[in-house]
């Protein structure tokens, strides 16, 4: 247990995927779900619990959660308890307050055509022949299609132009 910080912030994930797909965050479509497993009894929400705003990914208007939702739910249960949700969902991590530690897995599932930015794909040598829009489309570890690299990447979302760089 740790003293009050204010918990972890409201958000939301993969936030910058809409600025790199050019939408504004509520067009963007559900790419990713979210799945929490409690591995220690969460019996209150000072135990450090998930809290979610129930159907906040179908807001309309602009929401910037302050500290305090008053629509905020925690999730609460047992070990073993699963929550699965829409990752565009506003979630924070309330702070433990109690005098156990909170274990949790979170695991999030997305189309295969999504990289991780935890994990990079290997080299693949049969790349190398392919245009750079094709490799960085594949998962090449030398760009992040969903967030901003250094550098210009070879299929720029800011870019109507869509022709492939030799």
């Amino acid at each position: 247990p740790q003293p009050p910080t204010g918990a972890h912030r409201w958000h939301r994930d993969n936030g910058l995927m809409g600025r790199d797909m050019r939408l504004l965050w509520r067009d963007q479509p559900r790419v990713t779900v979210k799945v929490a497993v409690y591995l220690t009894d969460v019996e209150s929400p000072d135990d450090g619990a998930l809290e979610v705003v129930p159907r906040s990914h179908l807001d309309t208007a602009s929401r910037y959660p302050t500290e305090e939702q008053p629509d905020g739910v925690p999730i609460l249960g047992p070990a073993g308890t699963i929550a699965v949700f829409d990752a565009r969902l506003w979630h924070r991590r309330r702070d433990n307050l109690g005098t156990r530690i909170r274990r949790a897995m979170f695991m999030a599932y997305s189309y295969r055509w999504l990289t991780s930015r935890d994990t990079p794909f290997e080299d693949v040598p049969e790349w190398a022949g392919l245009p750079a829009i094709r490799r960085q489309l594949l998962g090449d570890k030398t760009v992040d299609p969903f967030y901003w690299a250094s550098g210009e990447l070879p299929l720029d979302p800011r870019s109507t132009d869509l022709q492939e760089a030799a």
